[in-house]
């Protein structure tokens, strides 16, 4: 949920939060909690209904975000037109587990452009789901397509008392005993293990680790890694902090991380 503004109209429907500055109907900002399913930035926006008779003129690239609740997220500026007058849309979009969060702000006055695009941010930001630990997707770069190999890489997996490696083997049926390892260290500074067995198959195994989460990527092909899979192992960013636990240390809070 995001924040209500000061001094802002709030209004509900069904689906749906509205806030408005008092005394204009040329802006605003609609609030979306749970679009499903979770789909990538660009097929957000085309999910989006326009107004009746509005022209789409531009849609800017996704800015990456990650809210301080260490979700990802994105941000996407869009230019339209109805009848000759300008609409500004800011849309923020807010990933979480299988559905988007959707911050849509309007403007009509292109002076006020960059200003909603700061609030929508500050909204995306500050968009809080509750969640508790569990497996989450990372970022990391997707190689290109190989029918001679299979790169997978797992969702992160909360840390317990249990060793990395057990943990590894269990979720991919692979018996590190059997194989040589070294060091691996990816540049988002996530550090680990890769183990590499070869065969009529050859299989790679990295096990990355920070405090909270375990990083796991394969590599199955019938050549041995030639970069690729070094390449997305490298890519391999941990899971972002959530900055509320930073700031408070009340019990109930810890179940927020």
């Amino acid at each position: 949920m995001i924040p209500h503004l000061p001094g802002w109209t709030v209004a509900r429907d069904r689906h749906s939060l509205v806030q408005a500055p008092p005394g204009t109907s040329t802006e605003g900002v609609r609030y979306i909690e749970r679009m499903r399913p979770s789909q990538a930035p660009l097929d957000v926006v085309r999910s989006l209904p326009m107004p009746d008779d509005a022209t789409l003129l531009s849609v800017a690239d996704p800015i990456p975000l990650v809210t301080d609740e260490g979700e990802y997220a994105h941000l996407v500026r869009v230019e339209a037109s109805q009848g000759g007058r300008p609409i500004h849309r800011a849309i923020g979009i807010v990933h979480v587990d299988d559905f988007d969060a959707i911050t849509i702000g309007v403007t009509h006055r292109p002076e006020s452009a960059q200003a909603m695009d700061a609030l929508v941010e500050s909204l995306v930001r500050e968009d809080r789901h509750y969640l508790a630990v569990r497996r989450r997707p990372y970022r990391c770069a997707l190689p290109h397509v190989d029918p001679a190999r299979v790169i997978t890489t797992f969702p992160a997996i909360p840390l317990d008392a249990e060793a990395p490696t057990a943990v590894a083997e269990r979720l991919i049926g692979f018996r590190f005993a059997h194989a040589a390892s070294e060091p691996v260290l990816a540049l988002g500074g996530l550090q680990g293990r890769q183990w590499t067995a070869s065969g009529v198959v050859s299989a790679d195994v990295a096990v990355l680790v920070d405090q909270r989460f375990l990083y796991v990527a394969t590599h199955i092909g019938t050549t041995s890694d030639d970069g690729t899979f070094a390449a997305v192992v490298a890519s391999i960013e941990p899971i972002p902090r959530n900055r509320y636990l930073e700031r408070t240390t009340t019990a109930l809070d810890l179940w927020t991380d």
